[in-house]
């Protein structure tokens, strides 16, 4: 399964004590120059270079139609989604992680399938990496290093790994 990223799954899986999990969901998780500056360039996230300098599974790529990423951001997106989404349409990519709403729009539009950090958490649910007990821990974690995961959401999340217990 050939899968890209945007920066904010990688960021909250990171503070999560998580990232591995793309590697175990996925082997090798592609990600364009644009998505590595921002994570790499911010001297908050010094931690978390060590962290992704020492994850082989993250590949760095670059965009070949700079012209589609300037297309893009004119639709208010930063550099980094934008070259996400050109990058997994050049990739043919069968999963884009991205959490970012209007983001996750304009993949949509580009007909490219979107899984977000919960869907993440989910999927490790499914294949059995995570327990139900961890996941609430993983998104009180993101609570605590403010990143936002709405109450709705997170009772989503609750009823379908519920609902998946309850079918097992």
């Amino acid at each position: 399964m050939l899968v890209v990223s945007d920066t904010t799954p990688i960021i909250s899986l990171m503070k999560m004590n998580q990232l591995p999990l793309l590697h175990r969901l996925f082997e090798v998780v592609h990600i364009p120059f644009a998505v590595f500056k921002e994570l790499t360039d911010n001297p908050k996230y010094q931690e978390e270079i060590i962290v992704l300098q020492a994850s082989d599974y993250i590949q760095i790529d670059n965009v070949e139609d700079v012209e589609k990423v300037k297309l893009i951001r004119q639709t208010g997106l930063d550099a980094g989604e934008s070259e996400a989404i050109v990058l997994a349409k050049q990739l043919s990519a069968d999963i884009l992680l991205i959490d970012e709403a209007k983001g996750r729009m304009v993949a949509a539009q580009h007909g490219l399938q979107i899984m977000g950090t919960i869907g993440i958490l989910l999927q490790s649910f499914k294949s059995g990496f995570l327990s139900r007990q961890e996941i609430v821990g993983c998104i009180y974690s993101l609570r605590r290093h403010h990143r936002r995961i709405s109450e709705k959401l997170f009772l989503d999340l609750m009823i379908e790994i519920d609902r998946i217990d309850s079918n097992s």
